[in-house]
């Protein structure tokens, strides 16, 4: 099973950003949640963007 750590990078009024590191400590994902519209959006560092959505 792997295991995942974060790092938020900015945690502020319009956005939240966290770096998702594997087990080694190697960013392997990044996060960027806008809080005006709820818009998620995941990039996978090696392959480019995952998901782009609006949550509810």
């Amino acid at each position: 099973m792997r295991t995942y750590k974060q790092n938020k990078v900015t945690d502020n009024n319009g956005k939240r950003v966290l770096l998702i590191l594997d087990d080694n400590g190697e960013k392997e994902y990044k996060t960027i949640f806008i809080k005006d519209t709820n818009c998620l959006k995941i990039i996978d560092l090696d392959d480019g963007e995952i998901y782009n959505e609006i949550i509810k």
